[in-house]
């Protein structure tokens, strides 16, 4: 897939937990993307969280950004707010698992702001047909609070 830069409105921003935001803009055109793929937003990767096959209807996608910790500098991104304009780069990347066999374990390790990835790929269709035994999520937190998505 050929990446290409296009404008984006900032839909949405949410705390999912102390140290983590969800952004959630609608491109100025659609985005086909495989589960696992990121986009550049001010010259940082974001893998993309939601579902590439819900997206085609929606026109909608979602990024994880991590805060930074008090008194430091606020990154662009951070200081998004519902309303505002952003340019988008991408897909980058490739699918996950890169490897994995249908009926297999799979371990995932992640930090908060990396579940983007797990989170696109277990609601995908394609990552569905794998049909994984078990998937085993290990994400590395400091404190409770951190944890993201406590719904799941």
């Amino acid at each position: 897939m050929k990446s290409k830069i296009m404008r984006a409105l900032v839909t949405s921003v949410a705390n999912v937990s102390p140290t983590l935001k969800k952004i959630t803009f609608r491109l100025s055109q659609g985005l086909n993307y495989e589960p696992g793929q990121s986009v550049r937003i001010g010259g940082k990767l974001y893998a993309l969280c939601s579902c590439p096959e819900e997206t085609v209807r929606t026109n909608s996608y979602e990024i994880l950004v991590e805060k930074q910790p008090l008194g430091s500098p606020k990154e662009e991104i951070e200081l998004m707010r519902e309303g505002d304009f952003l340019k988008v780069e991408g897909p980058f990347g490739e699918f996950f698992p890169l490897r994995a066999q249908p009926f297999e374990e799979i371990v995932w390790l992640a930090t908060p702001s990396q579940l983007g990835a797990f989170l696109s790929s277990i609601r995908s269709k394609r990552f569905l047909r794998l049909r994984p035994i078990k998937i085993l999520l290990i994400v590395e937190v400091t404190d409770e609070r951190e944890f993201p998505f406590r719904e799941l």
